[in-house]
C-alpha cells in the first residue's frame, strides 16, 4: 500500500469456480477500474489456478481507492467473462477513546440541575450515590478510518483497507507511517467549543491553551499518538448547583484529503455510584421517578425471564424497553459514574416503557 496525492492499494483477488469451471474461467487477466467517471486499466499480476474445484487468485495493482462515491472494479477472466466488484468509499470516523476525571468533589446542591439537563421530571427525594464537581476532565480522541455508507462512518462494515490503515495508523513505528502517509502526524484535529452555565443559560468564556479568566472554561489541546487529540477541561470555581455544558466538536482531516468530525459533551458534575450502590434494583425506581413512571411495575417488567418463555408470551414493546433500560443502566455504571448524557439515555428508555 502506498500513498502521497492519492491512496493507492494493492489487493489479491480470489476466484472460486463451479464444480463445470473451466482453469480459463478462474484465472484473471486484466483489470480495470471506473473512478471519477473515468476508466483506468489496472496492472494485473495473476496467480495459476489450484485447489479443487477450480480456484485462482489474482493481485491487483493500484487500486485507487474512492473518497467520494463508490468506485467499481471491473476483472476479465481468460474466457471472457466480466466481473464487477463495488468499492465503497473510506471516510474518517473519530471516536472518543479514553476519558477520565479528576479533582472530583461532592456538590449535593447540582442534584436538581444535572437531573433537569438530563431531561428527568422535578422530584423531591435524594437519590443514591453523589453528585460530583468535576473540576478537570481528560478526553482522547482517536481518529479510524471506516467504510462511508450513506455518508456517514460505518464501522460495523468490513474493510481490510481500512483495518491495514488503521492498523499501520496507530502503531509505534513512526517511521512506517512517514513512509506509508508522507507525514508523521497524518491526520490533524481542529476543536471548538462552546460553554453553556445550564442554570442560568449563559454563555461562558472558553480559553484554550492559555490561562483562564474568572468564570471561564479553560482547555488544553494536546496531540496524542500519530494521529489522535486530546483535551483537558478545566472547570471553573462556582457557586453550588451550577452545572456547566461544554460542546466539544472536533474537525480532523488527512494526508489525502478524507475528513471526519464529531462532537462531544463535557460537563461539570456526574452522578458517582460506589460499587455497593451500583444495583439495578436500586438504582431504577430513580431512573422511573424522574421519568415520572411507576419504579415497581419498571422492575417487574425489566425482570430477565426464561428465553423460552418469552418466547411463548406476547410481544410487549413496553417490556422490551424495559429490559433494554435494566442492560443500558448495567452497562452506564460499570465506571461508577453516570453522566447527564447517560442519565438522558435511560430516562428516555424509562418513559418509552412506561408508555
Amino acid at each position: 500500500m502506498v500513498g502521497r496525492q492519492r491512496l493507492v492499494a494493492d489487493i489479491r483477488v480470489d476466484l472460486v469456480g463451479t464444480e463445470e469451471a473451466t482453469e480459463a474461467d478462474v484465472t484473471l487477466t486484466s483489470a480495470q477500474v471506473m473512478d471519477a467517471g473515468q476508466l483506468q486499466t489496472l496492472s494485473v499480476e495473476s496467480i495459476a489456478p489450484a485447489g479443487e474445484g477450480q480456484q485462482g487468485s489474482g493481485l491487483v495493482r493500484n487500486l485507487p481507492i474512492p473518497m467520494a462515491a463508490t468506485g467499481q472494479l471491473i476483472l476479465q477472466t481468460q474466457s471472457g467473462e466480466s466481473l464487477g466488484l463495488n468499492i465503497p468509499p473510506l471516510t474518517l470516523a473519530l471516536l472518543v477513546s479514553e476519558e477520565s476525571v479528576e479533582r472530583s468533589t461532592p456538590d449535593a446542591d447540582a442534584w436538581t440541575a444535572l437531573s433537569a439537563a438530563a431531561g428527568g421530571d422535578e422530584v423531591e427525594s435524594t437519590p443514591p450515590g453523589a453528585v460530583l464537581g468535576s473540576a478537570v476532565w481528560e478526553v482522547e480522541l482517536a481518529p479510524l478510518y471506516a467504510t462511508a455508507r450513506f455518508g456517514r462512518p460505518s464501522l460495523e462494515d468490513e474493510s481490510p483497507i481500512a483495518e491495514a490503515l488503521n492498523d499501520e495508523l496507530h502503531t509505534a513505528d513512526t517511521d512506517r507511517v512517514v513512509e506509508l502517509f508522507g507525514s508523521a502526524r497524518p491526520i490533524e484535529s481542529q476543536w471548538t467549543y462552546v460553554a453553556t452555565d445550564v442554570v442560568s443559560g449563559d454563555t461562558l468564556p472558553v480559553a484554550v491553551n492559555e490561562p483562564a479568566g474568572p468564570g471561564a472554561v479553560q482547555v488544553n489541546e494536546v496531540a496524542v499518538g500519530t494521529a489522535g487529540s486530546g483535551i483537558q477541561v478545566t472547570f471553573p470555581e462556582q457557586p453550588g448547583g451550577r452545572v456547566i455544558r461544554l460542546v466539544a466538536s472536533a474537525a480532523a482531516s488527512d494526508v489525502f484529503g478524507l475528513e471526519g468530525s464529531t462532537s462531544h459533551t463535557v460537563w461539570s458534575h456526574f452522578w458517582a455510584i460506589s460499587d455497593e450502590e451500583a444495583d439495578a434494583e436500586v438504582l431504577m425506581p430513580v431512573i422511573a421517578e424522574l421519568a415520572s413512571v411507576s419504579g415497581e411495575q419498571l422492575l417487574r417488567a425489566s425482570t430477565l425471564q426464561d428465553p423460552s418463555a418469552r418466547r411463548r408470551a406476547a410481544p410487549d414493546q413496553q417490556a422490551r424497553m424495559a429490559r433494554i433500560l435494566r442492560a443500558t443502566l448495567i452497562d452506564a455504571i460499570e465506571d461508577n459514574r453516570i453522566t447527564v448524557d447517560e442519565l438522558a439515555v435511560l430516562i428516555d428508555f424509562a418513559r418509552r416503557a412506561g408508555e
